[in-house]
């Protein structure tokens, strides 16, 4: 995966961590995406 779109996934998922109050669940409603895609982006990404 390119370094620009991984540090763009960490900057919008970081975003909706606030916004969601740090719930994942919340988090991922935000994004439109699965809780268990986003964990998995997460991990992956290092976040």
């Amino acid at each position: 995966m390119p370094a620009a779109i991984a540090d763009l996934e960490r900057k919008l998922i970081a975003k909706a961590l606030l916004l969601g109050g740090g719930v994942k669940t919340r988090a991922a409603a935000l994004l439109g995406l699965n809780r268990t895609t986003l964990v998995e982006k997460m991990r992956r990404l290092g976040v």
